[in-house]
């Protein structure tokens, strides 16, 4: 797997393996890699579960996922210093895309078309803006500051 971030590329190699248990709709994946890069490790685990979706109108599901990650090296160095606000954005967007993705097949089957297949490729998507990554990042920053302010006002205060 390649993961790349503007002109940084990073080279992983690794294994995942799979489980999955159709009749509770649950599953998980583990995933151990190393990179190409200055001892930069990452072990991940994501836990997912479908249930159906009482609420909507027409038949819809809804995927829980849960993953986490262990960094280390270089990896580390770049989660500390804002990469859980970009992986945030990411996975944002990610999720975003997927749910219109879903939708437009769901729209295609109602009008008694088939979903879109390899020979009909779905709509061209923008990239993903840096400037929204950035703002995610300047976001959570101002949250983690103003939480600690409150927190040592609060300090303060009790004194």
């Amino acid at each position: 797997m390649v993961v790349a971030l503007g002109p940084k590329r990073i080279r992983f190699r690794g294994r995942v393996a799979a489980a999955v248990d159709p009749e509770a709709l649950t599953g998980s994946l583990q995933g151990r890699g190393n990179a190409d890069l200055r001892q930069a490790r990452i072990a991940v685990r994501v836990t997912y579960t479908v249930r159906p979706d009482t609420a909507a109108a027409t038949p819809t599901s809804v995927v829980a996922l849960v993953s986490d990650a262990d960094l280390q090296g270089v990896l580390a160095d770049f989660a500390r210093t804002g990469g859980i606000p970009v992986a945030n954005a990411l996975m944002e967007e990610f999720s975003r895309r997927v749910t219109e993705e879903f939708a437009r097949d769901a729209a295609a089957a109602e009008a008694g078309g088939a979903p879109e297949s390899p020979q009909q490729p779905a709509p061209p998507q923008q990239p993903l803006q840096a400037h929204s990554l950035l703002w995610a990042v300047i976001r959570s920053k101002l949250v983690q500051f103003f939480a600690w302010l409150g927190l040592r006002r609060g300090r303060e205060d009790a004194r």
